[in-house]
């Protein structure tokens, strides 16, 4: 079974000045990820998340792993791609479509925590949306 990843068509990231307003989530589709790898026209919602310790020092790293395109670069954060099987988790009961696509981008970060770097979270606090990293500067922007 192919992998599905969420994306937005890449002109829809110019079109509102807060992308998680709730309008933007109507552009979200669902892609295979292979497509997804190669259609520069889309954009793959790839949520980030930058962990402090107590004493306010960020986590960061060299990269090692199965993505030759990300290997030996530096990170300060963990991310990764959100899944339909993240989507397949959420709950039914939402009023909104931006309060639901929150619960995924919530339920993909914590699967990308715990397969990072070890860290359950039970009980995470509602994502809050800091920006967006869309430089287009090389194919891992």
């Amino acid at each position: 079974m192919n992998e599905k990843v969420l994306c937005v068509p890449e002109h829809a990231l110019n079109e509102f000045s807060y992308p998680f307003a709730e309008g933007f989530c109507v552009w979200f589709n669902w892609m295979d990820r292979k497509i997804a790898e190669i259609n520069y026209g889309f954009k793959q919602i790839i949520p980030y998340i930058v962990l402090r310790d107590t004493t306010g020092k960020i986590l960061f790293y060299q990269r090692q792993g199965n993505e030759k395109r990300l290997e030996s670069k530096w990170s300060i954060g963990i991310g990764g791609h959100i899944n339909y099987e993240d989507f397949k988790q959420c709950k039914a009961n939402h009023k909104t479509l931006h309060e639901m696509y929150m619960e995924v981008l919530t339920k993909g970060i914590t699967r990308e925590l715990k397969e990072e770097v070890g860290i359950e979270l039970k009980d995470i606090e509602p994502l809050k949306f800091k920006g967006i990293i869309n430089l287009g500067d090389s194919k891992v922007d």
